[in-house]
């Protein structure tokens, strides 16, 4: 990566880039607070202490690398929008993010044991029933964005089988002409090695891993067209994988990441 991307390996004291004009500086405002980072009253006391302990965890038992979590702006809407290889993923994402809480998106069985639903609950985790198709998740998460939220979606809407960025659902488009909000992709990598799919647990002390913060997407500025919005963000969170990719294998000397096979051409589905 070039000097612009350095990694942050701690978000509390980011390396933020040399803006060249305005649209590349930082947004400040009621979410954000120099003494504390959260000042939104979804903020939780929960989520205040969960975070920090998130942060420890992946940056001890993983060697995560958060590149450009300043590009989140500090207040208003926006959905972010990741690429999904993980169990890991909500709150591997969420942990480099301290300008603001994030709202996550859950399946509806996760909360059928109240305690464990209380406890995410608690992380502003909100559920999606399965069943319920794409009208359940349009109005949820709607709701949350018109409150000024910032809400975290995977919109390949399973986690990759191969670790590359699958087929984006149309679902999402929705929700962005709904919201009419800036979209901010976000690309991870290194997790499919560390917690992939149909693996009971994580292999501790895998990695690097590491998690890519791509500059907002205003919603004038992308394409009215459902499929070509579509196409765009895969394509650029695709992108920002394979340039987080070569950061992973330059810091490892080459031997992490593993391989992945060929891609799979689609980009919607």
């Amino acid at each position: 990566m070039s000097d612009s991307d350095k990694p942050v390996s701690d978000p509390q004291n980011p390396v933020s880039d040399s803006p060249e004009n305005e649209e590349d500086k930082p947004h400040t405002g009621p979410f954000f607070d120099e003494r504390q980072s959260y000042v939104s009253p979804r903020a939780s006391l929960a989520y205040r202490i969960g975070q920090p302990i998130t942060r420890a965890w992946f940056r001890t038992l993983h060697d995560v690398q958060w590149f450009h979590p300043e590009r989140v702006p500090h207040r208003g809407p926006v959905l972010v929008v990741a690429n999904h290889q993980s169990y890991y993923d909500p709150p591997l994402i969420g942990g480099g993010i301290t300008s603001r809480p994030l709202d996550y998106l859950a399946r509806a069985g996760l909360f059928s044991n109240p305690l464990f639903g209380r406890f995410i609950s608690a992380f502003n985790a909100f559920p999606i029933k399965e069943d319920s198709g794409d009208r359940a998740a349009l109005e949820a998460v709607i709701g949350r964005l018109r409150a000024g939220g910032a809400v975290l979606l995977f919109p390949e809407g399973r986690r990759t089988r191969d670790g590359h960025v699958m087929p984006l659902k149309r679902g999402m488009a929705l929700i962005v002409r709904k919201a009419r909000c800036p979209v901010l992709p976000v690309a991870i990598d290194g997790v499919f090695d560390a917690f992939p799919p149909g693996q009971g647990k994580p292999t501790l002390f895998k990695g690097p891993i590491g998690v890519h913060y791509g500059r907002p997407i205003l919603h004038d500025d992308l394409p009215r067209d459902p499929t070509a919005m579509l196409t765009l963000l895969h394509d650029r969170i695709e992108a920002q994988r394979l340039k987080l990719r070569l950061e992973l294998l330059k810091k490892s000397g080459g031997r992490f990441p593993a391989p992945l096979p060929p891609k799979t051409p689609r980009a919607v589905e």
